[in-house]
């Protein structure tokens, strides 16, 4: 193995730990599911080891597209997106993820995901009223929606396995990144493996911290509320990895112009990223910044200097894609 192997490697041996531990607890929970609210109750009070099962599957989900990003970044900054194909199916392998958690974050029924389905689903208004009747199963969000959406979030990640040793495969085609070429050699055993070893520890406490002490720090309080047509919550977001690309889409005042906005945030940094070797530390270190600040601000109460702030973010977010990247 080349010496020149980080710990920034290990996310890619975590993302294939977390996805057959997401597959595993998918499995467990959907042998139980019902789909209603009081279906969840009854689930995490009377079924043995339940609700640890339901934690461990929903922030699971959390530190899979945590990883998934860091993994991107890894791929960025070390210049893997010149591999034009492993590049593409990694962004829809982790574009499709992510819409497997929005499946999955309707599933409780609760206040906060009848909410959040309705306003998201209604963005392919746009596109068309009839895509919106065909995912809803109707005219508005119902159990007919919940049973489609149950459907789809149990078949799409083993239609993707398929697509993952694709990846995995053109990722030994291609020898990944550059620093695969490395002419230092060292062994894997023990080297490496106490390395990856010593980072899987650190994630391991990380998430067994987070699933028994702050299991519902990620989540929204709404969500322990049966869902509710007439009641609308204050600040209706959706999980902390939508919440940039909500963002922008919030501070546009014009729907229309608001989805082609969320449509070209996930587009554009791939379409303006295929064939560049590297990224400089600088260049990327704004990158971050603004995404961070973005994802913490749309977290943040709709009051007017939150809202002007996001639009300045959301303007720099743009300009550094188009004139910079």
């Amino acid at each position: 193995m080349p010496n020149s192997l980080s710990f920034n490697y290990s996310y890619r041996s975590a993302l294939r730990v977390w996805y057959g531990c997401q597959v595993l607890t998918r499995i467990t929970l959907a042998l139980h599911y019902v789909r209603s609210f009081r279906g969840l109750i009854i689930y995490t009070r009377d079924v043995e080891h339940g609700l640890l099962f339901r934690y461990i599957h929903a922030n699971g989900a959390s530190f899979f597209l945590g990883f998934v990003f860091l993994h991107v970044g890894r791929g960025l900054y070390y210049g893997s997106s010149d591999k034009m194909f492993l590049w593409i199916s990694g962004v829809i392998m982790g574009v499709a993820f992510m819409g497997v958690a929005f499946l999955g974050y309707v599933l409780p029924y609760g206040q906060m995901s009848y909410w959040g389905a309705t306003v998201i689903i209604n963005l392919l208004s746009v596109v068309s009223y009839q895509v919106c009747v065909l995912l809803w199963g109707g005219f508005v969000v119902s159990e007919y929606t919940v049973t489609r959406f149950y459907v789809l979030h149990f078949l799409i990640p083993l239609a993707l396995a398929i697509l993952v040793l694709r990846h995995l495969h053109l990722l030994h085609v291609t020898r990944g990144s550059s620093l695969s070429y490395s002419p230092q050699k060292i062994s894997f055993f023990p080297f490496l493996m106490m390395k990856d070893a010593l980072v899987w520890s650190f994630y391991f406490i990380a998430f067994v911290t987070l699933v028994c002490v702050y299991s519902n720090s990620l989540g929204d309080a709404e969500n322990f509320i049966h869902a509710n047509s007439m009641v609308t919550p204050i600040h209706i977001k959706p999980e902390w990895y939508f919440l940039f690309a909500y963002a922008i889409l919030r501070c546009i005042p014009d729907k229309t112009t608001g989805v082609l906005a969320l449509a070209a945030s996930v587009v554009l940094p791939v379409c303006r990223i295929l064939g560049k070797r590297q990224s400089g530390l600088s260049s990327m270190g704004f990158f971050v910044y603004v995404f961070i600040w973005l994802t913490v601000f749309r977290r943040m109460p709709i009051i007017l200097h939150y809202y002007f702030r996001s639009q300045v973010l959301s303007v720099l977010y743009f300009f550094y894609l188009l004139f910079f990247l």
